[in-house]
C-alpha cells in the first residue's frame, strides 16, 4: 500500500519528532491493513494503491473516498500525534476503524449500513485487545454484527467470495441469510439498514 501522511493537507516530512511520527503511522497503518484481511476477508483491490492519513486540527474522524483516483482519504484528531499512551490507543482506535472501512469504501458516507458501522467497531476492538465506548448507534451496529459472527465467523469472508463487484453497503437480508440460514432474519434486516439518514435541513444524522 502506498500511504501518505498528512496534517492537515500538509505533508509530514522534515523535523525529527514528525519522521518518527510518520514512521510510527506507516507501520500501524500496515500492522492493521494485515490484520484487517485476516480477521475479515480481503480489501477491494482496486483502492489499495494509494491511501493517505491525515492529522486533523479540526478533529475530523472520517474516511473520503475519490472514486475517479481510487484513493483514499483518512481523517483522524490532531491530537492523535501525541505519544503518550491514551492519544496512542485513540490513535490505534481511530486507524483501525477507518481502516475497516476501506475493506469494500462505499463512496458516500450516507450510504454505509449498520453491517459496515458494526463491522469496524467490531474490528477496532478486537485490533486494539479492549472495548471502546462508542455512541449508542455504533453499539447497536456492533452488537448486531457481533451477533452475526457469533452465528458464522467467517461469513464476510464468503460474502466478498460471492459477491465481488457488491460493497458491504449494498449486501441484502437474502445476500445475508443465504450465508448464514441460522440467522435471526430480523437481524439481517437491520444489519443491512442504512446507518445514516438526512435531516429536513439536509444535515446527516444517525437513524434512529
Amino acid at each position: 500500500m502506498a500511504l501518505r501522511i498528512t496534517r492537515d493537507g500538509i505533508e509530514l516530512m522534515g523535523a525529527a519528532a514528525r519522521a518518527d511520527c510518520r514512521r510510527a503511522v506507516a507501520a500501524e497503518v500496515s500492522r492493521i491493513a494485515v490484520e484487517l484481511e485476516r480477521v475479515l476477508a480481503p480489501r477491494d483491490g482496486r483502492y489499495v494503491p494509494q491511501t493517505t492519513v491525515n492529522f486533523d486540527s479540526d478533529g475530523r474522524i472520517c474516511t473520503v473516498v475519490d472514486e475517479g483516483s481510487r484513493t483514499i482519504l483518512i481523517h483522524i484528531p490532531l491530537s492523535c500525534m501525541e505519544a503518550d499512551p491514551a492519544s496512542l490507543y485513540q490513535r490505534s482506535l481511530n486507524l483501525s476503524h477507518e481502516l475497516a472501512h476501506t475493506l469494500t469504501p462505499c463512496g458516500e458516507p450516507g450510504r454505509a449500513t449498520l453491517l459496515d458501522e458494526g463491522l469496524a467497531v467490531f474490528f477496532a476492538e478486537a485490533y486494539t485487545g479492549r472495548p471502546s465506548r462508542p455512541p449508542r448507534r455504533y453499539r447497536e451496529a456492533r452488537d448486531l454484527v457481533r451477533m452475526l459472527l457469533a452465528t458464522d465467523n467467517g461469513v464476510v469472508r464468503r460474502l466478498r467470495a460471492r459477491h465481488p463487484g457488491k460493497r458491504i453497503c449494498d449486501y441484502t437480508a437474502p445476500d445475508i441469510l443465504g450465508e448464514v440460514p441460522a440467522l435471526d432474519p430480523s437481524v439481517a434486516d437491520d444489519l443491512v439498514r442504512r446507518f445514516y439518514c438526512a435531516s429536513s435541513r439536509g444535515t446527516r444524522l444517525t437513524c434512529r
